[in-house]
């Protein structure tokens, strides 16, 4: 079983990395194209609001278990494939703070496939986040722990 889970985060690491270096290599700008930006799907804006109001609404719609780097990981963890957070673990997402020095940045990959980047000023220390609509609903689908930005 733990051999199974380890292959899967193996495989899912493997895709994910494989996909975001397409987009990458996709977005590059040449002087021969023009640049398309992808919208937002509008039902977004409204979910993401709720989703910090509402501590409930908001563990309704996150995907456990959360695929990221939880509050407690070490490389060990990763190594073994650990990289879930459960919901007992889950602590609630307040607003982002307009005092607080962070600021968010998105990362429109599809319509219904969103990255943020909460971010501090001098660009050191952030957490990410990735939202997916699934199903005609928003949730969260990947979570990384508040660390340092390379």
């Amino acid at each position: 079983m733990k051999k199974n889970i380890r292959l899967y985060f193996i495989a899912s690491t493997f895709f994910l990395l494989f996909a975001l270096t397409f987009v990458a290599c996709k977005s590059d700008k040449s002087a021969n194209t023009t640049d398309t930006q992808i919208e937002i799907d509008k039902s977004f804006a409204p979910f993401y609001e709720k989703f910090h109001a509402d501590e409930t609404y908001q563990l309704e719609h996150i995907n456990f278990p959360l695929q990221g780097l939880p509050l407690r990981t070490d490389s060990t963890g990763l190594a073994n494939g650990n990289a879930y957070m459960q919901k007992e673990e889950w602590v609630y997402q307040s607003p982002l703070d307009k005092n607080s020095g962070f600021h968010s940045e998105y990362k429109v990959i599809s319509p219904q496939f969103i990255e943020e980047l909460v971010i501090n000023e001098d660009r050191t220390v952030g957490l990410v986040r990735r939202f997916t609509k699934l199903g005609g609903e928003w949730y969260l689908t990947y979570y990384t722990k508040m660390g340092q930005v390379k």
